[in-house]
Protein backbone atom coordinates (compact mmCIF):
# COMPACT_ATOMS: atom_id res chain seq x y z
CA UNK A 1 0.00 0.00 0.00
CA UNK A 2 1.05 3.28 -0.70
CA UNK A 3 2.84 5.25 2.46
CA UNK A 4 1.06 8.40 3.32
CA UNK A 5 2.33 11.11 5.85
CA UNK A 6 -1.54 11.97 7.11
CA UNK A 7 -3.96 9.02 8.13
CA UNK A 8 -5.75 10.77 10.40
CA UNK A 9 -8.23 13.97 10.46
CA UNK A 10 -6.10 16.89 12.62
CA UNK A 11 -7.28 19.86 14.45
CA UNK A 12 -4.99 22.87 13.35
CA UNK A 13 -4.20 26.78 14.84
CA UNK A 14 -4.27 29.65 13.62
CA UNK A 15 -0.40 29.65 12.94
CA UNK A 16 -0.62 26.14 10.99
CA UNK A 17 -3.12 27.87 8.34
CA UNK A 18 -0.69 31.03 7.95
CA UNK A 19 1.73 28.36 7.29
CA UNK A 20 -0.31 27.08 4.30
CA UNK A 21 0.29 30.53 2.75
CA UNK A 22 -3.22 31.22 1.57
CA UNK A 23 -3.58 34.29 -0.61
CA UNK A 24 -2.82 37.07 0.69
CA UNK A 25 -6.05 38.73 1.21
CA UNK A 26 -6.52 35.73 3.94
CA UNK A 27 -3.58 37.78 6.97
CA UNK A 28 -3.18 36.00 10.09
CA UNK A 29 -5.19 39.21 11.62
CA UNK A 30 -8.48 37.93 9.46
CA UNK A 31 -7.73 33.66 9.75
CA UNK A 32 -7.53 34.34 13.44
CA UNK A 33 -11.08 36.60 13.43
CA UNK A 34 -12.43 33.41 10.99
CA UNK A 35 -11.58 31.01 13.97
CA UNK A 36 -14.13 32.88 15.79
CA UNK A 37 -12.04 32.46 19.85
CA UNK A 38 -10.70 28.95 19.23
CA UNK A 39 -7.47 27.71 19.49
CA UNK A 40 -8.17 24.52 17.23
CA UNK A 41 -10.08 23.82 14.24
CA UNK A 42 -11.24 20.65 12.60
CA UNK A 43 -11.49 19.96 8.93
CA UNK A 44 -15.74 19.87 9.23
CA UNK A 45 -15.34 23.54 11.16
CA UNK A 46 -14.71 24.68 7.45
CA UNK A 47 -18.20 24.55 6.43
CA UNK A 48 -19.47 26.73 8.92
CA UNK A 49 -17.01 29.30 8.08
CA UNK A 50 -17.75 32.53 6.26
CA UNK A 51 -15.17 32.34 3.33
CA UNK A 52 -16.30 31.05 -0.13
CA UNK A 53 -16.60 27.47 -1.21
CA UNK A 54 -13.63 27.64 -3.47
CA UNK A 55 -11.79 28.70 -0.44
CA UNK A 56 -13.07 26.13 1.32
CA UNK A 57 -12.15 23.44 -1.09
CA UNK A 58 -8.52 25.16 -1.02
CA UNK A 59 -8.28 24.71 2.76
CA UNK A 60 -9.55 20.99 2.37
CA UNK A 61 -6.70 20.58 0.43
CA UNK A 62 -4.11 20.46 3.12
CA UNK A 63 -2.33 18.11 5.33
CA UNK A 64 -5.09 18.13 8.37
CA UNK A 65 -6.98 15.45 5.95
CA UNK A 66 -5.86 12.01 5.35
CA UNK A 67 -3.78 12.01 2.44
CA UNK A 68 -5.55 8.88 0.86
CA UNK A 69 -8.77 11.52 1.02
CA UNK A 70 -6.57 14.22 -1.14
CA UNK A 71 -5.73 11.45 -3.69
CA UNK A 72 -9.61 10.16 -4.13
CA UNK A 73 -10.71 13.77 -3.89
CA UNK A 74 -7.98 14.76 -6.79
CA UNK A 75 -8.97 11.87 -8.88
CA UNK A 76 -13.41 12.33 -8.37
CA UNK A 77 -12.50 16.04 -9.51
CA UNK A 78 -10.80 14.82 -12.93
CA UNK A 79 -13.10 11.76 -13.32
CA UNK A 80 -16.05 14.35 -13.62
CA UNK A 81 -14.19 16.77 -15.79
CA UNK A 82 -13.44 14.19 -18.03
CA UNK A 83 -17.02 12.55 -18.37
CA UNK A 84 -18.12 15.89 -18.73
CA UNK A 85 -15.84 16.23 -22.16
CA UNK A 86 -17.01 12.83 -22.88
CA UNK A 87 -20.48 14.20 -22.83
CA UNK A 88 -19.97 17.08 -24.69
CA UNK A 89 -18.56 15.38 -27.97
CA UNK A 90 -15.03 15.78 -27.25
CA UNK A 91 -13.78 12.57 -26.21
CA UNK A 92 -10.53 12.93 -24.08
CA UNK A 93 -7.11 11.41 -24.61
CA UNK A 94 -6.74 7.95 -23.37
CA UNK A 95 -3.63 8.85 -21.80
CA UNK A 96 -5.60 11.11 -19.41
CA UNK A 97 -8.09 7.93 -18.55
CA UNK A 98 -5.30 5.83 -17.52
CA UNK A 99 -3.50 7.84 -15.56
CA UNK A 100 -6.59 7.71 -13.23
CA UNK A 101 -7.36 4.08 -13.83
CA UNK A 102 -3.67 3.73 -12.53
CA UNK A 103 -4.09 5.94 -9.63
CA UNK A 104 -7.06 4.47 -8.37
CA UNK A 105 -4.95 0.82 -8.36
CA UNK A 106 -2.38 2.72 -6.84
CA UNK A 107 -4.46 3.63 -3.76
CA UNK A 108 -5.59 0.12 -3.85
CA UNK A 109 -1.53 -1.05 -3.27
CA UNK A 110 -1.69 -2.51 -7.19
CA UNK A 111 0.90 -0.36 -9.05
CA UNK A 112 4.49 0.47 -8.26
CA UNK A 113 5.30 4.50 -7.50
CA UNK A 114 7.09 3.78 -10.75
CA UNK A 115 4.26 2.71 -13.06
CA UNK A 116 2.13 5.65 -11.29
CA UNK A 117 5.33 7.83 -12.17
CA UNK A 118 4.79 6.56 -16.17
CA UNK A 119 1.10 7.20 -16.27
CA UNK A 120 1.86 10.74 -14.78
CA UNK A 121 4.45 11.22 -17.58
CA UNK A 122 1.73 10.17 -20.00
CA UNK A 123 -1.09 12.30 -18.57
CA UNK A 124 1.36 15.15 -18.57
CA UNK A 125 2.41 14.15 -22.41
CA UNK A 126 -1.52 14.46 -22.73
CA UNK A 127 -2.00 17.79 -22.25
CA UNK A 128 0.55 19.76 -25.16
CA UNK A 129 -1.41 17.27 -27.44
CA UNK A 130 -4.71 18.60 -25.99
CA UNK A 131 -3.51 22.27 -26.88
CA UNK A 132 -2.36 21.67 -30.26
CA UNK A 133 -5.98 19.60 -31.36
CA UNK A 134 -7.20 23.19 -30.90
CA UNK A 135 -11.07 24.09 -31.51
CA UNK A 136 -12.85 26.63 -33.31
CA UNK A 137 -14.84 27.47 -30.30
CA UNK A 138 -12.58 28.96 -27.53
CA UNK A 139 -14.54 27.79 -24.69
CA UNK A 140 -14.46 24.31 -25.63
CA UNK A 141 -10.98 24.10 -26.30
CA UNK A 142 -10.69 25.81 -22.48
CA UNK A 143 -12.98 23.24 -21.46
CA UNK A 144 -11.05 20.31 -22.83
CA UNK A 145 -7.42 21.64 -21.87
CA UNK A 146 -9.01 22.13 -18.47
CA UNK A 147 -10.11 18.80 -18.36
CA UNK A 148 -6.86 16.94 -19.16
CA UNK A 149 -4.96 18.89 -16.80
CA UNK A 150 -6.98 18.17 -13.98
CA UNK A 151 -6.50 14.60 -14.77
CA UNK A 152 -2.50 15.49 -14.73
CA UNK A 153 -2.54 16.66 -11.51
CA UNK A 154 -4.75 14.35 -10.30
CA UNK A 155 -2.20 11.78 -10.76
CA UNK A 156 0.58 13.88 -9.45
CA UNK A 157 -1.00 14.48 -6.46
CA UNK A 158 -2.33 18.13 -6.61
CA UNK A 159 -5.65 17.82 -5.18
CA UNK A 160 -6.09 21.13 -5.20
CA UNK A 161 -5.28 22.20 -8.42
CA UNK A 162 -7.13 18.90 -9.82
CA UNK A 163 -10.08 20.56 -8.40
CA UNK A 164 -9.32 24.41 -9.51
CA UNK A 165 -9.43 22.52 -12.92
CA UNK A 166 -11.91 20.59 -12.69
CA UNK A 167 -13.92 23.47 -11.54
CA UNK A 168 -12.65 25.89 -14.80
CA UNK A 169 -13.61 22.99 -16.72
CA UNK A 170 -17.02 23.42 -16.05
CA UNK A 171 -17.17 26.86 -16.18
CA UNK A 172 -15.53 26.92 -19.61
CA UNK A 173 -18.18 24.54 -21.12
CA UNK A 174 -20.68 26.66 -20.04
CA UNK A 175 -19.04 29.55 -22.45
CA UNK A 176 -20.92 33.13 -21.91
CA UNK A 177 -20.35 34.74 -19.05
CA UNK A 178 -23.32 34.94 -16.50
CA UNK A 179 -23.26 30.61 -17.25
CA UNK A 180 -19.52 30.71 -16.65
CA UNK A 181 -20.04 32.13 -12.99
CA UNK A 182 -22.76 29.84 -12.49
CA UNK A 183 -21.07 26.89 -13.31
CA UNK A 184 -17.99 27.60 -11.91
CA UNK A 185 -20.40 27.67 -8.32
CA UNK A 186 -21.79 24.92 -9.23
CA UNK A 187 -18.82 22.86 -9.43
CA UNK A 188 -17.05 24.13 -5.90
CA UNK A 189 -20.65 23.05 -4.33
CA UNK A 190 -20.25 19.94 -5.43
CA UNK A 191 -16.90 19.83 -3.94
CA UNK A 192 -18.06 20.54 -1.30
CA UNK A 193 -20.32 17.79 -0.90
CA UNK A 194 -18.04 15.52 -1.50
CA UNK A 195 -15.77 16.55 1.44
CA UNK A 196 -18.90 16.73 3.39
CA UNK A 197 -19.97 13.16 2.65
CA UNK A 198 -15.96 12.17 3.33
CA UNK A 199 -15.66 14.28 6.45
CA UNK A 200 -18.39 12.21 7.70
CA UNK A 201 -17.17 8.70 6.59
CA UNK A 202 -13.86 9.57 8.56
CA UNK A 203 -15.89 10.32 11.47
CA UNK A 204 -18.13 7.67 11.97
Amino acid sequence: MPKFKTKRLKAVGVKTVVSWRPCPEYTEERIRALFAGRRWIWPANTFGTPILDEDKIWALCQDWVPDESRHRFALWCAGRALRRERKAGREPDPRSWEALRVKSRWLQGKPTDEELRAAESAARDAVPAATAARSAVPAATAARDAAWYAAWYAAEDAAWYAAWYAARSAADAAAWSAAWSAAWGAEFKAQCRWWRRELRRLAA
